[in-house]
């Protein structure tokens, strides 16, 4: 059953492609030794299919076909992505992941902070535009509140003036991704519906998927259909020189 098209036009501004296999060691063979990345048939005397990345701190991970018979059916071809897992966890190591998660989702605040608002980086470069992609839009109400009193404070944190309010630069300057952030259509009007792009993450394990047009429908069904259509492609098309 073909989906219901309910926006005019979905740009995701956050997708990924697979390459193949043996890209890296078709061109690149043993130039560069043990950092090429490459396909393994074992990995510290255990048979199977593994990716060496050439990357020291995770070097290895676990490949396991996926064939989507939807993505078939839709596109007429099936697609077969690399599901990179980790592998080699002992069931403690596993508890610790849920936080990690959490980590991984708040890191790019101390760099928006230290470094493009506050280290003066958006200052120095005008023209740049950055985008967030993948770390959603919940956090972002409480992240503009507390830009703003550290900038009340900042004589006795000895941080430099700005040009504009250091809210404002999450309002101007920087791009914010959602996938299906169910708090999208509160957090959005914090720093407008212009400066929103959604992105599918395709095809990595949050991807909205072929159900895209009816789930960022019910993501966004608060906010103005004008705002919906800016936020599911409009915004995109714009950042990325495509109108």
């Amino acid at each position: 059953m073909a989906a219901r098209q309910r926006f005019s036009r979905l740009i995701s501004a956050d997708s990924h492609v697979y390459e193949p296999r043996d890209l890296w060691w078709k061109a690149l063979g043993e130039k560069f030794g043990d950092r090429t990345p490459r396909v393994l048939d074992a990995y510290q005397g255990r048979e199977g299919t593994f990716f060496y990345t050439g990357y020291q701190g995770c070097p290895v991970a676990w490949l396991r076909e996926h064939n989507s018979r939807e993505t078939e059916a839709a596109t007429g071809r099936a697609l077969d992505p690399l599901i990179l897992t980790r592998t080699l966890q002992t069931p403690a190591d596993g508890q610790a992941n849920a936080g990690g998660w959490v980590e991984l989702l708040n890191e790019i605040q101390p760099v928006l902070a230290n470094d493009f608002i506050f280290g003066g980086i958006l200052d120095c470069f005008p023209q740049l535009k950055i985008v967030c992609s993948e770390f959603e839009m919940s956090w972002v109400p409480g992240f503009t509140a507390r830009l703003d009193q550290i900038e009340d404070i900042a004589p006795h944190l000895h941080l430099p003036k700005l040009e504009m309010r250091a809210s404002d630069y999450m309002r101007t300057r920087v791009w914010h991704g959602f996938i299906n952030d169910t708090a999208a259509d509160h957090s959005i009007p914090y720093v407008g519906a212009s400066q929103v792009l959604w992105g599918s993450d395709f095809p990595h394990t949050r991807s909205i998927g072929l159900e895209a047009q009816s789930s960022l429908s019910q993501l966004l069904g608060a906010l103005a259909r004008e705002d919906q259509e800016k936020v599911v492609g409009g915004n995109a098309a714009h950042v990325f020189n495509r109108d």
